[in-house]
């Protein structure tokens, strides 16, 4: 396998990211799991655990029953403790993610404030002898479970140092692990030999008996080393020159699939102009969202909404088009210059300095053009627009004042309040100032119902993103596609929301 990029770590604590996730799930298992193909109503399933547990205590304790017997790759036996440890140790290494995600176990506020002193032994009760993991929240929470699934909730063994092993890894209970630590170069997996398989929709066999990985290969040489047959998987096809030739050559070995993240600007909703929903509107209708995929290389699909295609909850929905009676292009995401012009007027903004930003090493050269763009069209609507590169230091430092960043937020698990009730709760860590308790109501509700049947919940989500958009908080763009460009010999080709191309599932003849 050939990918331009390696993965930032190996280390469950820390990996956070969309690329990790892959390798980390042929590595580890946590209590729970999705099941790996499911798409609109993906359902939670046990995997480490014995069941999914029913919630007590008004929805604030969790008790699982641990399976037995299951080994790490160092041939260590999984224990309750290890839950513990993992999330202690986690905390130590990355309190703000764990903060964000798992803060509202008892004891969770007070590791994120103090990392180094971390004790969950309130919040994580475990029982070696009997296999029990007890887990106690502060409040309810209906995505708890959901969370479970992360990496970050892989179990940790004893004899994992607490220091961060972005090469080595964590020990897992995958049917694979490294051969060797990872170098900036690449990545060879090979078996497990104490895997064994306790679940097959969960957790099936691995197909292969050796993972290849090589970093730091350029898109077009990744796709002329399948051509060739000296290489079975190349991960960046969708970026390559020549995707138009590989879709019209080879259709047979290209896999295209929605992958469940969105890419979009964010708004200082509380500042001028655009604390004002007319220019937020406004902005919206002016946006060439085609434009936009042929700049990201023409992988992906318009979009002007929060959620993904293929996700729990989604409903296509884009009120910001052009009428196509009035001379508009007639597409659903077509944009529609006169109101947009008409809105700004109204507003009476015009004049006012807008900055888009965005961060190159994460986003160049599309950023870059992009920003070209957006400066053009923001000028051409009366304001003066710069664009502002920022390194990822600056960029996601709490402390920096953003316009408009360029932002991107793929799932953490395939449910719709990943998308939302984060970014657009009241009480969201990472909303942007935005607080409407009508819809705050809406997605209180939703989370409720989702608990108990997930699939019935998918029409009060959509309901909620329709909301959002309406308020017109961030400019939507696109929503990305994988394409999985493979050799002749590759098959079973199988790609999941949460964890991308399977690793494991793939044979080669």
């Amino acid at each position: 396998m050939l990918s331009l990029y390696k993965p930032a770590t190996l280390d469950s604590a820390v990996a956070y990211d969309y690329f990790t996730a892959t390798p980390l799930h042929v590595l580890g298992d946590g209590l729970l799991a999705f099941e790996p193909l499911g798409l609109t109503n993906a359902r939670l399933v046990p995997d480490l655990a014995e069941a999914v547990p029913v919630a007590t205590d008004d929805g604030r304790t969790y008790t699982f029953e641990l399976r037995p017997g299951i080994r790490y790759s160092t041939g260590e036996v999984v224990v309750p403790a290890d839950f513990r440890r993992a999330l202690e140790r986690g905390f130590r290494l990355d309190p703000f993610n764990h903060g964000d995600i798992y803060g509202g176990l008892v004891g969770g506020e007070a590791c994120a404030n103090m990392p180094r002193r971390c004790d969950l032994s309130k919040g994580i009760v475990t029982d070696d002898a009997s296999g029990t993991i007890t887990f106690n929240l502060v409040a309810p929470d209906p995505d708890f479970l959901n969370k479970l699934t992360m990496p970050f909730a892989y179990p940790v063994p004893p004899s994992a140092p607490d220091e961060e092993q972005a090469e080595a890894g964590i020990p897992g209970t995958g049917p694979y692990m490294p051969a060797a630590p990872m170098t900036r170069h690449g990545l060879v997996l090979v078996r497990n030999p104490y895997f064994q398989v306790w679940s097959p929709a969960t957790r099936p066999d691995g197909n292969v008996d050796r993972i290849e990985w090589t970093f730091r290969v350029e898109p077009q040489a990744q796709v002329e080393a399948v051509i060739a047959g000296d290489t079975d998987v190349a991960f960046d096809a969708d970026t390559s020159d020549r995707l138009d030739d590989i879709l019209v050559r080879f259709p047979a070995q290209v896999h295209t699939s929605a992958k469940a993240a969105t890419y979009f600007l964010e708004l200082e909703i509380e500042e001028p102009p655009f604390d004002d929903i007319r220019v937020r509107r406004a902005l919206n209708y002016a946006v060439d969202r085609d434009r936009v995929v042929e700049i990201f290389g023409g992988a992906a699909l318009p979009t002007c909404q929060q959620l993904p295609p293929n996700f729990p909850g989604y409903e296509p929905y884009c009120p910001y088009t052009s009428d196509p009676a009035r001379g508009g292009e007639g597409s659903w995401t077509a944009p529609d210059l006169e109101e947009a012009e008409r809105l700004i007027r109204r507003s009476g903004t015009e004049g006012m300095r807008v900055t888009f930003e965005y961060t190159p090493l994460y986003w160049d050269p599309d950023g870059g053009e992009l920003g070209d763009y957006m400066v053009e069209l923001l000028n051409g609507l009366g304001y003066h627009a710069s664009v502002k590169p920022l390194p990822p230091a600056v960029f996601y430092d709490p402390g920096t004042e953003l316009q408009m960043p360029l932002v991107g937020w793929t799932l953490d698990y395939p449910a719709a309040s990943n998308f939302l009730a984060n970014r657009f709760h009241c009480d969201a860590n990472l909303g942007l100032g935005f607080c409407d308790p009508r819809i705050d109501a809406m997605m209180d509700h939703a989370a409720r119902i989702q608990e108990d049947d997930p699939a019935a919940s998918g029409a009060l989500w959509a309901e909620v993103d329709h909301a959002i958009v309406d308020e017109a908080l961030y400019i939507w763009l696109i929503n990305p596609i994988n394409v999985g460009f493979v050799s002749e010999r590759v098959g079973n080709y199988q790609y999941g929301l949460q964890w991308g191309v399977l690793l494991d599932q793939l044979w080669v003849q």
